[in-house]
């Protein structure tokens, strides 16, 4: 198993960007999603998405973020997302200033 951490800066805020792709022969378990809003002012709409490899967003979470808020989304200590070979992680903002934090544990099928 590996794991690995993924720090997005800035949320794309013009379309929803892809920022994790599971790797081929491998399943990846999604056990940290972080989304954080901490410049500008107002609230900022931050939507997560999981694709499945097809055409289709499925939306993972959508929160409005005021300045200095955070939130996790939909992981916890005790659950955690499971995700297969070409499936992606995508997010979009309604503005600058969202970032987000992903953290994944990869294994090879068997």
């Amino acid at each position: 198993m590996k794991a690995k951490t993924i720090y997005v800066d800035e949320i794309n805020s013009s379309t929803a960007t892809t920022y994790y792709t599971v790797p081929p022969n491998t399943r990846t378990k999604v056990v940290l999603l972080h989304a954080q809003h901490d410049t500008g002012s107002g609230a900022k709409d931050v939507q997560i998405f999981i694709n499945d490899g097809a055409t289709n967003n499925h939306v993972m979470h959508a929160k409005a973020l005021s300045v200095g808020d955070d939130v996790n989304f939909g992981v916890s200590q005790t659950s955690y997302l499971m995700m297969e070979t070409g499936f992606t992680v995508k997010a979009i903002a309604t503005d600058t200033g969202c970032q987000m934090l992903l953290t994944v544990e990869e294994s090879n099928y068997i």
